[in-house]
């Protein structure tokens, strides 16, 4: 009786091993599988943010967002640890409000600026040069009839 006891006892620690290794081995692979690939969230109030994506804190850590040029009105990313009241870099994502998610490729031309290995406006959208606009004329000077 006690033989067929410590048999059962042996498999139920067997078990729960298996079911611990499965279950660390999956974490190991989840996180490894965010934590090294970088996403695009987009939320419903219309903000496009990037950076590593934490699948259990639902946090995206080393965050960027798109930010215009409002003279040049190109296009730019910017670090959301630079922001003016002194972000921390980290986004707590409300899932309420995230509309999608996106795994960005590794030969997505956004990832080196995220890694810090390009800069963050792209190439050709530094400030251009101001054209003056001309003054309106008055109608005298420039309507001609043909009678």
């Amino acid at each position: 009786m006690f033989t067929h006891m410590n048999k059962s006892k042996g498999w139920l620690w067997a078990f729960i091993a298996l079911v611990v290794v499965v279950v660390v081995l999956v974490v190991l692979w989840i996180v490894g599988t965010f934590s090294s690939s970088y996403y695009a969230v987009y939320l419903n109030t219309g903000d496009l943010y990037f950076g590593k994506l934490s699948p259990f804190s639902d946090t995206l850590s080393n965050a960027w967002y798109i930010q215009r040029d409002a003279q040049s009105q190109s296009l730019g990313l910017a670090d959301f640890s630079k922001v003016a009241w002194g972000a921390e870099g980290t986004i707590k994502l409300n899932d309420k409000n995230v509309v999608w998610m996106a795994q960005l490729s590794d030969k997505s031309p956004i990832v080196p600026v995220l890694k810090g290995e390009a800069p963050a406006t792209p190439q050709g959208a530094a400030p251009q040069q101001q054209t003056q606009t001309p003054a309106p004329q008055s109608e005298k000077s420039t309507s001609t009839s043909s009678r």
